[in-house]
């Protein structure tokens, strides 16, 4: 006798609240560890989709409060008889080690207190976007990936960018969160300070050609982006690259100060 369906049970299929995971997951340097996969999934589902106020303070989108304690609860709780499981426990010294693990490779970032812990999800806008989108804006943005340029860094697999056109850059736009992602993905060793976008941006400056100036750059940051980084690692040895954010500005400085030369 077939058991009857609960009436309790949650349909995924029909949530209108959600999170991006994109397939390049089954990549990550992290998802063979299954409590720090596990983890950051967990936090990923947690984390504010919009600003929220909590005792006061302001809680900003892509975070949110929350303690060991919590965590342990919420990760090893039977959802049918919430009540901790017996079997398949994530340990505290498990959950420790996983946020060790995802604040190493800045995936997320974490400040404690005396009274709670605050974990901002970096990146936090390339995992969930939105779920307020008109048609109009899902059409046009369908149509925009599909019209998108392509830029290979020699020795590196494809990276694609969406063509956004010659419209001045700000500070703060999704530029950014490209250029953030290229460099985590493709540049060879992590980079210290990768979630300073002020930084990013003055990078984006920096690789951007100027009016009447710079005849020998190419037309968009991205394609000097990829002219630079091709010189670079290809001429650079190991213990010589940029360790940080700052550093490599520092280097494209002066990669279009000696026109796209290396001194």
């Amino acid at each position: 006798m077939k058991e009857k369906p609960s009436k309790e049970k949650t349909s995924l299929s029909n949530s209108n609240s959600w999170v991006k995971i994109y397939r390049k997951f089954l990549q990550w340097e992290w998802y063979d560890d299954i409590n720090t996969k596990v983890v950051f999934l967990h936090i990923l589902l947690k984390a504010n989709y919009k600003d929220k106020k909590w005792h006061g303070i302001l809680i900003k989108r892509g975070s949110f409060i929350t303690s060991l304690n919590t965590l342990f609860c919420e990760l090893n709780t039977n959802p049918k008889t919430n009540r901790l499981k017996k079997t398949g426990i994530i340990t505290k010294m498990n959950i420790r080690t996983a946020l060790k693990h995802l604040i190493l490779t800045q995936e997320i970032t974490q400040q404690t207190t005396s009274n709670y812990t605050l974990i901002t999800v970096n990146n936090y806008d390339a995992y969930q976007t939105p779920n307020i989108v008109s048609n109009t804006r899902l059409t046009h943005d369908q149509h925009t990936t599909n019209t998108r340029l392509t830029t290979t860094i020699e020795g590196v697999e494809e990276i694609e960018y969406t063509h956004i056109g010659d419209k001045p850059q700000k500070f703060g736009n999704s530029d950014i969160t490209k250029l953030q992602t290229v460099l985590k993905e493709h540049y060879p060793i992590p980079l210290e300070g990768i979630t300073d976008r002020r930084r990013l941006y003055n990078i984006i400056q920096v690789l951007t050609k100027r009016k009447n100036q710079d005849e020998w750059m190419g037309d968009t940051w991205k394609a000097n982006l990829n002219t630079f980084m091709s010189l670079y690692l290809k001429d650079t040895k190991e213990e010589y690259y940029a360790r940080s954010v700052y550093k490599l500005l520092d280097k494209i400085k002066l990669w279009r100060e000696y026109r796209g030369k290396l001194n």
